[in-house]
Order: C-alpha cells, then sequence, then structure tokens
C-alpha cells in the first residue's frame, strides 16, 4: 500500500514538473516571439478560445477525471 502511495506521489511531481517546463517554455517563446514585434495577441486569444472549445467538448471526460482524482486523494 505504501508503495502505491509513493508511485502516485512520484509520478505527480514528475508530472508537475513537467507541466510547469513546458508553461515556462511556452512563456519564453511567446515573450521572444513579442520581442521580435510580432504580434502575438492574435495567436494567444486564438489558443484562448481553441481551449475553451476544446475543454467544452471534453466536459464529461474532465469530469471524471477530477472525481476519479479527488477519490485517491
Amino acid at each position: 500500500m505504501l508503495a502505491g502511495r509513493r508511485q502516485r506521489a512520484l509520478a505527480a511531481a514528475v508530472f508537475c514538473r513537467r507541466t510547469l517546463k513546458s508553461l515556462l517554455e511556452t512563456i519564453g517563446f511567446i515573450s521572444l516571439l513579442a520581442t521580435f514585434g510580432v504580434n502575438v495577441t492574435a495567436g494567444v486569444t486564438a489558443l484562448g478560445i481553441g481551449g475553451i472549445a476544446l475543454t467544452l467538448g471534453a466536459q464529461k471526460t474532465i469530469e471524471n477525471l477530477v472525481g476519479g482524482a479527488q477519490s485517491h486523494c
């Protein structure tokens, strides 16, 4: 039982580390584009609208994922 908890904790730590790294790389890339004079507002807006559409499309799956995560914590 303890080994299972350690594996889940390790998996969560790896997931958080990768997510944070990806987020920082994305912010860095957008900042780099803005530095070179590229208008990133339209791209960020399109990504936001696309994210909303994806979230609404996968709403039930996300609910199940969050519900499953809450039952394990």
